[in-house]
């Protein structure tokens, strides 16, 4: 590489993607981040929040060759950040399905998430797209601000409906006067239960309950019952398929005090033995149990004691959710 190369902003903001392109591909990776040590992280928010025509071809790039699409930058943001802040959907989508998290809380003293950053700039659509995706639409940060108290501030009432439609967030720990909640999963197992706390309900805040994971009834009877004494908002993923199982749950969530949100995962019986069969070793449930379960499913409803209820699905390689409807 030349001893004076061409400026970084000009590689990154003014440059068209062929010539970038030309540029990059005459030099290793190794002696780029020479002349700009750990510059593919950086620049992967920049160019998403920067550039003035489209970005994705630099973001394709800049992933492919090695950008963390979690890195913060020193002020704490992400590039889901950026994403949200320039209301490109295709961006969001693209960082979601290589590893961002749809909930990133930024890594400051003001924790702001990707559909605060949305609310406060006035992008609707990209508000849409992470409300359908999972986004908490009443996430608090440092100074009580939620998305939705920023769109009812800046009269926006297209956006309060949406964010009023969206999954609610788990009170901080440190919140006075909080109403911990209770997330409890139904669906056969291959519906996504567990990939879908790890993508997208995942949260200091909340206590993660899996008969799975614990082993026995009495391990993860045990650990729900701790996290109700400590008035922890909790997620119970098991298949829960009953309204008997459920009622296990809600009535004793009800009587601690919870707010009760139910996630139904759509549970297509072809489709969850495909992906069971993708499993190994524990993780991997008996074909004869899916079939099983699948019989004995009972679809919820808000009156068994639910106060949210949503439908979970998995679409092209992402989890899309909506208020559940009753039949």
């Amino acid at each position: 590489m030349d001893d004076n190369p061409p400026h970084w902003d000009d590689i990154l903001f003014k440059w068209p993607f062929q010539k970038f392109l030309s540029f990059v591909e005459q030099y290793p990776v190794s002696d780029w981040n020479g002349y700009f040590p750990g510059c593919f992280d950086p620049a992967l928010y920049s160019v998403i929040l920067h550039r003035e025509d489209d970005p994705m071809p630099f973001v394709r790039y800049l992933v492919e060759h090695g950008a963390d699409v979690n890195k913060p930058l020193d002020d704490g943001i992400c590039p889901i950040h950026a994403a949200a802040m320039r209301s490109s959907p295709d961006c969001l989508h693209y960082l979601l399905k290589h590893g961002a998290f749809v909930n990133q809380p930024s890594y400051d003293e003001d924790p702001w998430r990707p559909i605060h950053a949305a609310s406060w700039n006035g992008c609707f659509e990209t508000t849409e797209a992470l409300v359908r995706l999972g986004a908490f639409g009443d996430a608090v940060n440092e100074y009580g601000d939620t998305p939705l108290s920023i769109a009812t501030g800046n009269d926006l009432p297209k956006f309060v409906e949406l964010l009023s439609r969206a999954i609610p967030a788990p009170p901080r720990a440190d919140s006075a006067d909080i109403e911990p909640i209770l997330y409890l999963f139904i669906g056969i197992p291959g519906s996504g239960k567990s990939t879908f706390y790890r993508r997208v309900l995942e949260d200091p805040n909340i206590d993660y309950v899996s008969l799975d994971a614990l082993g026995t009834r009495a391990r993860e009877k045990t650990a729900f019952d701790a996290a109700l004494a400590a008035r922890r908002s909790v997620a119970v993923d098991n298949t829960n398929v009953t309204k008997a199982l459920r009622a296990r749950y809600l009535t004793s969530a009800k009587t601690a005090g919870y707010r009760t949100v139910g996630l139904f995962f759509q549970s297509v019986l072809a489709d969850c033995l495909a992906r069971n069969e993708t499993r190994e070793g524990k993780a991997k449930v008996k074909r004869l149990a899916v079939l099983g379960m699948s019989a004995q499913l009972e679809l919820p409803s808000k009156d068994e004691g639910f106060d949210n209820l949503f439908f979970v699905r998995i679409a092209d390689g992402l989890f899309e959710i909506e208020p559940w409807k009753e039949s």
